[in-house]
């Protein structure tokens, strides 16, 4: 039981040092100030939990990717299809 604590408070060490990184790379790119670029990781920081975090990423993930229905995908225009 100690040994799955201490992996996991490692892993959150690692995803906050992630985290420092990355904003300090936005920081140094970006003009501006910091929740008018990226309000998606500013709003992060109100959060009180990983799992609110987690469920809005798996909410944004099913949005933009598994509920969206491709009309037409891997056609080839030509002699078969044309397009005008």
């Amino acid at each position: 039981m100690m040994n799955a604590y201490f992996l996991m408070a490692q892993q959150m060490r690692t995803l906050l040092r992630i985290l420092k990184k990355n904003i300090y790379f936005i920081n140094n790119v970006k003009k501006g100030t910091f929740h008018e670029h990226s309000p998606i990781l500013h709003s992060l920081t109100n959060l009180i939990g990983w799992g609110k975090v987690c469920s809005g990423l798996v909410k944004m993930f099913q949005g933009e990717v598994l509920f969206k229905y491709p009309v037409i995908q891997h056609t080839y225009f030509g002699t078969i299809v044309e397009f005008q």
